[in-house]
């Protein structure tokens, strides 16, 4: 099912007229089937260049409303020729090279943001039938928190489950301890290695500690678009 975006704002863009409580209402009723059905998905749209932080955030909050288990799509906005959104482009004057841009483009690949890298993060609960509540997301989207790098500390935490309690209190504790310092090395590593770069991973520059949990994590890494 095409959700595409939970942003009032954003939805008037793609002319789609169902309003939140109508998604809401029937993705209930599809899991009302979950035991007769296989994994519903639902479909979204990232990488809207008129989109802001707000109207992501308007999507993450709906999707952490949604009744689990179910699977995310994801996609980024192609602005096909000949289409409303391809002539607003051209007017406000974005590249558009044609052959790049909407022919080679590859399909289930996103910018690699940390707002993005959530609905990751959702898609991963959700398909096991867990939830991520809509009070843990507007902590993991909090400005005040992101910008203290805090909201990564959680992300990393949520992103680990099943987590030790021995493991929380080293994320805490370190954690704490490198933003004080302004390292956010092993955090921008550590988004690296579960991406699965290349270079991703170099025990030898972290610290031992955050170099063990990284290894251990290793065995759970999933694959993700990125």
């Amino acid at each position: 099912m095409g959700i595409q975006t939970g942003s009032e704002r954003t939805k008037r863009l793609y002319k789609r007229h169902h309003s939140n409580q109508q998604v809401e209402e029937a993705v209930r009723t599809i899991n009302e089937f979950k035991d007769k059905i296989k994994l519903p998905r639902y479909d979204l749209i990232l990488d809207n260049p008129w989109e802001t932080e707000d109207d992501l955030i308007e999507t993450l909050m709906l999707l952490a409303k949604l009744p689990t288990p179910y699977a995310l799509s994801i996609f980024p906005l192609t602005l096909y020729p000949a289409t409303d959104l391809y002539a607003r482009a051209k007017r406000d004057g974005m590249k558009t090279d044609d052959p790049k841009e909407v022919w080679r483009i590859r399909h289930f690949s996103f910018k690699n943001t940390y707002l993005n890298r959530l609905f990751l993060l959702l898609d991963k609960y959700a398909r096991r039938g867990d939830k991520i509540s809509t009070k843990m997301m507007l902590l993991l989207t909090n400005r005040k928190l992101r910008q203290l790098r805090l909201s990564w500390l959680l992300y990393i935490i949520l992103d680990l489950r099943p987590i030790t309690i021995q493991r929380l209190k080293f994320f805490l504790r370190e954690g704490l301890k490198n933003i004080r310092k302004g390292d956010m090395s092993p955090y921008i590593l550590y988004f690296r290695f579960r991406s699965g770069s290349p270079d991703s991973f170099n025990p030898q520059i972290l610290p031992e500690s955050w170099a063990a949990i990284m290894k251990d994590s290793a065995r759970s890494r999933p694959m993700t678009s990125t």
